[in-house]
């Protein structure tokens, strides 16, 4: 893995690409009950730092490929812009304006990425994050608020978990179609009831079962 590694460093330092070692991080993802010890590895010399959780273009992976932290850290900022909108209710803003307010700007920080782990929420972290917006509509209407699913009905809005299927719908539909399973039609030519569906993939584990792919196929085939 070293040999592999200083290749990589030479095709960089050749196309003016230089790594930065203590931005570069080792995750091992094992599953064994007693780990193997992580590989020493480096980049020009530097040695690099073996992490469990590590943040990736705004999203954070854990060694153990569960979504704890970063559904943690989606919370915590999403519960500092609240307090924005809690700010703003004191100067008595229409509700359509804290609407729009929490739409731009609270709820795009629970849903950033949301096709990479939305499949692999537990149910628990997935009510954690719907609890943001029930305390949103809560200050937005203020006394207007009965319950979450009227509050809903009244704002046109759709719960998280409903919007996050919907975003993982969509970006689906724009795949590469040539990264995609064959269509049952492709693979036997028989004009049948699921020809036009995608073969679905095997998975032998429940990890891999709620991860992104079989997850957006079973989406596809809906």
């Amino acid at each position: 893995m070293q040999e592999e590694l200083d290749k990589f460093g030479q095709w960089s330092k050749d196309n003016y690409m230089l790594l930065n070692g203590d931005k570069c991080k080792i995750m091992t993802i094992c599953f064994l009950r007693i780990p193997p010890a992580p590989p020493s590895l480096n980049i020009y010399g530097s040695e690099l730092e073996s992490v469990a959780v590590a943040c990736l273009l705004g999203v954070w992976l854990q060694a153990n490929l569960k979504w704890e932290t970063n559904v943690t850290k989606m919370l915590n900022k999403a519960n500092g812009r609240l307090f924005l909108l809690r700010r703003l209710k004191h100067f008595n803003l229409p509700v359509n304006d804290l609407l729009q307010v929490y739409k731009s700007y609270v709820r795009p920080v629970v849903e950033y990425c949301a096709p990479v782990w939305h499949p692999g929420l537990t149910s628990s972290q997935s009510a954690r994050l719907e609890r943001i917006q029930k305390r949103a509509l809560r200050t937005i209407l203020r006394g207007q608020y009965v319950d979450y699913n009227s509050a809903l009905h009244t704002t046109g809005l759709q719960s998280l978990s409903s919007r996050r299927t919907d975003l993982c719908r969509k970006f689906a539909s724009k795949i590469n179609p040539d990264l995609l399973p064959p269509r049952g039609s492709e693979e036997h030519g028989r004009n049948t009831r699921n020809a036009n569906k995608l073969r679905t993939v095997k998975c032998r584990t429940n990890r891999y079962q709620n991860s992104t792919i079989p997850y957006l196929i079973r989406l596809l085939n809906e």
